[in-house]
């Protein structure tokens, strides 16, 4: 009920709705405050309520570090971007010009720990608990209106897990998103614009889901572009390039459904270690090459109902390394610009949809 009560709540009344609740729970108020009526659970419950209330950077908190510290607490807790570019480790108070959160450069990195949103203090549970739930840790909600872009890096330790929908994310010089340890994270219809490392990288145990994703690097030159440094307006540009489009290695694991992956200086797909990747119906095009494997290759790289492209002149492959199991199916319109002395045979001939093996190592008729 009070779920259903706050909904119709509208952006920057948090604060006053913490506010009432605190004054419902005032010692003053005496033993029979209706808050106080509650019992024993009464502060785990008003945290419960607030959780339900969604942040609004800038309307109820100033920037989205300063909204994490508040929301690691809350399960479920949905932080909202409104439209405008955001840097990731901007701090309340440092506001530049031009309406730009936090210039400084010491604050494009943002790390997100395991013990940061580990919960102080179970949430009191009424009635049978729902399946799956880990009580261990914050599940954070980051959601960005029409026109919000968040500008650095964005680190994903271990012990984290969330979800990020509809955000336009910008690195600073290195990734646009960093996930270590067993962060587990999906990132709905967002953008990854990376003009120097990895849109995307996945490592040690962490998981990462994407669904209607675009990575990369800038797609376009010649748009005019107001620089208010220098005071003056730049016609053309040089775009920039990502190295991997997504870099998945250790024993981490990669879902991409429905998602876009080009403008890659290096790969577009980055695969070592035992890690595991899963690309369903994706397009993957206008690289170098496709897909590199590093040290160890890699443990399962599978492609369902792709559509590959590369750049003309560009291959499939780095080199003859592979992952140890490799399932390919790709789209009767994926035919790729790679030249005819590339490995395109040799890509058309490792497929095997049915065992999941590489076609070298099948024994099988599939």
């Amino acid at each position: 009920m009070a779920t259903a009560y706050f909904d119709g709540i509208g952006r920057g009344r948090r604060r006053e709705v913490a506010v009432a609740l605190a004054m419902g729970a005032h010692r003053r108020l005496g033993a029979g405050s209706p808050v106080r009526l509650l019992g024993g659970h009464c502060r785990d419950i008003v945290g419960h309520v607030l959780a339900q209330l969604p942040l609004f950077v800038p309307d109820d908190v100033e920037t989205l570090a300063d909204a994490l510290d508040t929301a690691a607490h809350g399960s479920g807790q949905v932080i909202v971007l409104r439209a405008g570019e955001h840097t990731v480790g901007a701090r309340r108070g440092e506001v530049a010009a031009h309406g730009v959160l936090g210039a400084r450069v010491g604050h494009t990195v943002l790390h997100l720990r395991g013990s940061h949103f580990a919960r102080r203090r179970p949430v009191a549970h009424h009635g049978a608990r729902d399946a799956g739930v880990d009580d261990g840790c914050a599940l954070i909600q980051i959601v960005g209106e029409k026109g919000a872009s968040l500008k650095g890096q964005l680190v994903l330790e271990g012990g984290t897990r969330g979800s990020v929908r509809g955000l336009l994310l910008q690195d600073a010089g290195d990734c646009c998103v960093r996930m270590e340890g067993d962060a587990r994270w999906t990132f709905r219809d967002c953008h990854f614009v990376c003009g120097h490392a990895c849109a995307l990288r996945v490592e040690v145990q962490a998981e990462a889901v994407l669904e209607r994703c675009s990575l990369g690097g800038e797609g376009h030159v010649g748009v005019a572009s107001v620089y208010h440094a220098y005071g003056s307006l730049q016609e053309r540009g040089l775009a920039k390039h990502a190295c991997y489009g997504l870099f998945v290695s250790g024993r981490a694991a990669l879902l991409a459904r429905s998602c876009e992956v080009r403008f890659c200086s290096e790969a577009a797909l980055f695969i070592a270690g035992a890690a595991r990747a899963r690309l369903l119906g994706c397009t993957i095009g206008q690289c170098r090459t496709l897909f590199f494997s590093g040290v160890g290759c890699g443990a399962e790289l599978r492609l369902g109902g792709c559509k590959l492209a590369p750049s003309s002149g560009g291959r499939f492959w780095a080199d003859e390394d592979r992952p140890a199991q490799l399932t390919i199916s790709v789209r009767e319109d994926g035919g790729g610009g790679a030249d005819s002395d590339s490995d395109d045979d040799e890509f058309a001939a490792a497929r095997c949809i049915g065992c999941m093996q590489p076609a070298a190592l099948c024994a099988c008729e599939c």
